[in-house]
C-alpha cells in the first residue's frame, strides 16, 4: 500500500483533503497531520512514498520540511500545496521541491497527479536510479553556458536578451528543464501549462531566470569535475537541439513547431545526462558491456533500470510538472512507430535529430529511422538534413573546446 503525509497547520485543509481520498483509503495510506515537527518525528520511523506540504506555516515551514525529508528519504517524492509563492519562496523550495500545486486544488488534479507519481515509481528497476532521481536538483550544468546566460542577462541590449538568454537555454538541458519546472510555479491559479522555452522565460522575467541560474540547484559544475563522457554528452544535447529546429524550419513546420522540436531533442538527450548523474559506475559498465557485446544499449538500459535514458527523462521530467506537451515529445522521440505519418512534426524532427547526430559518431542510423522516412516518403530529403547535421556539428564544434573521449 502506498504511503502519503499532508502536512498542513489548517485543520480544515486536512479535512477537506481526507474526504477527497476516502475512496482511495484501500490502495493508499493517508496521514493528516498539523504540523512540520510533528512529521519530521514521524518520518523517523516510517518512510512515505510522497510527502505533500503547505508552504506557510508557523516554526518550520514547508520549504524546510521538504529539505529535511530529502536528506532522510531521498526516494520520497515531495510537493508543495500553496494558495500563493513570491519569488523568493520560489528560490527556496527550488531544488528541494518536485512541484508546486495550486491552492485548493481540485480533487481529480491531486489525485491524478499522486497516481501518475506511484506508476513512475514502479518503472525504476533500479533502487539507486529511484532514490538518485528524487533526489536530483537539477540536471548538470556546463559552467560555460552559465557564464553566457550571465551575460545575456546583464550586458545584453533590452530587445535583444530575450532572444541570447533562449540561445543559452536552446543549448543547455539543466538549465532549460529547471526554467521549464519553475514556470509552472508560477502560473497555479490558470491552470494552463508553459508549452516553451519561450513561454517561461517571458512568465519569470529576466530578473527571476538570473536568480534561479545563479541558485544553488543550478550551480555549475567546476572544471575538473567534469567528464569525458558528460562532455560528449552536452555536444550531443547541443548538437540534437540545434540540428531538431533546423530540420523543423527546412521543412516548413510553425514557430511553435520548430521550439518545441529543439526542446524534445535537447531533453531526450539528456537521458544519458539523467542515468550518469544517478547511476555513474553502474552506466559506465553497462555502457562498456554493450560495446563488447554488441547489443543494443536501449535494451540493456532497460533490463538493469526497468527504462531506457530517454524513458528515465520523460519519467524526471513528468515528476518535475513539465507540460504534458513536453512530457509525451520526450517520451515517443525514440519510438518513431508511435508518431504520426502524415508529416513530420517536432517528435520526428527530434528523433532525426538525435539519430544523425550520433551517425557523426559513426554510428549507422537505426533502421527504424530509415523506415519511419519512408513511411513518410521523406528518404529524398535526408541528405538535405545530413548537410544540416554537418552544418550544425561546425557551429558546436566552434563553441566546444572538447575533451578527448
Amino acid at each position: 500500500m502506498k504511503r502519503i503525509f499532508f502536512v498542513d497547520d489548517d485543520v480544515n485543509i486536512l479535512r477537506a483533503l481526507e474526504r477527497m481520498l476516502w475512496r482511495f483509503r484501500h490502495d493508499w495510506e493517508c496521514r493528516f497531520i498539523g504540523n512540520a515537527r510533528e512529521a519530521l518525528d514521524m518520518l523517523a520511523t516510517e518512510r512515505p512514498d510522497v510527502l505533500v506540504s503547505d508552504m506557510r506555516m508557523p516554526g518550520i515551514d514547508g520549504a524546510e520540511l521538504l529539505s529535511e525529508s530529502l536528506s532522510r528519504h531521498p526516494s520520497m517524492a515531495r510537493f508543495i500545496l500553496s494558495g500563493e509563492v513570491g519569488h523568493s519562496a520560489l528560490l527556496r523550495i527550488l531544488g528541494v521541491a518536485h512541484q508546486c500545486i495550486g491552492k485548493p486544488c481540485k480533487a481529480e488534479v491531486l489525485t491524478g497527479l499522486l497516481a501518475r507519481t506511484f506508476r513512475l515509481q514502479e518503472r525504476f528497476k533500479s533502487v539507486g536510479l529511484r532514490e538518485g532521481v528524487h533526489r536530483l536538483a537539477a540536471l548538470p550544468v556546463l559552467p560555460r553556458l552559465h557564464e553566457a546566460l550571465r551575460e545575456a542577462v546583464v550586458h545584453a541590449k533590452a530587445d535583444e536578451r530575450e532572444a541570447r538568454m533562449l540561445d543559452v537555454f536552446e543549448r543547455t538541458p539543466g538549465m532549460a528543464s529547471t526554467v521549464l519546472q519553475v514556470a509552472t510555479w508560477t502560473r497555479l491559479d490558470s491552470g494552463s501549462e508553459i508549452a516553451s522555452l519561450r513561454e517561461a522565460v517571458q512568465s519569470l522575467g529576466s530578473e527571476l531566470v538570473m536568480a534561479i541560474a545563479s541558485s544553488d540547484a543550478l550551480r555549475p559544475l567546476a572544471d575538473p569535475q567534469i567528464t569525458a563522457f558528460q562532455e560528449r554528452v552536452w555536444r550531443e544535447c547541443e548538437g540534437a537541439s540545434l540540428l531538431a529546429g533546423a530540420i523543423a524550419r527546412a521543412e516548413q513546420c510553425s514557430d511553435d513547431e520548430v521550439g518545441e522540436a529543439t526542446v524534445a531533442a535537447l531533453l531526450s538527450c539528456a537521458g544519458a545526462l539523467l542515468l550518469d548523474a544517478t547511476c555513474r559506475d553502474e552506466y559506465a559498465s553497462l555502457r562498456s558491456d554493450a560495446g563488447m557485446r554488441s547489443v543494443g544499449l536501449p535494451d540493456l538500459e532497460r533490463q538493469h533500470f526497468g527504462v531506457t535514458q530517454t524513458e528515465a527523462a520523460a519519467c524526471l521530467f513528468e515528476l518535475w510538472g513539465l507540460s504534458g506537451r513536453i512530457v509525451n515529445l520526450v517520451a515517443c522521440s525514440e519510438q518513431p512507430n508511435a508518431m504520426p505519418t502524415d508529416r513530420l512534426g517536432p517528435a520526428g524532427a527530434a528523433h532525426m535529430a538525435m539519430a544523425l547526430m550520433r551517425s557523426r559518431d559513426g554510428l549507422a542510423l537505426p533502421a527504424r529511422s530509415l523506415e519511419y522516412l519512408d513511411r513518410l516518403g521523406l528518404v529524398d530529403r535526408l541528405p538535405v538534413w545530413e548537410n544540416l547535421a554537418a552544418e550544425t556539428g561546425s557551429e558546436c564544434r566552434h563553441q566546444n573546446r572538447p575533451r578527448g573521449d
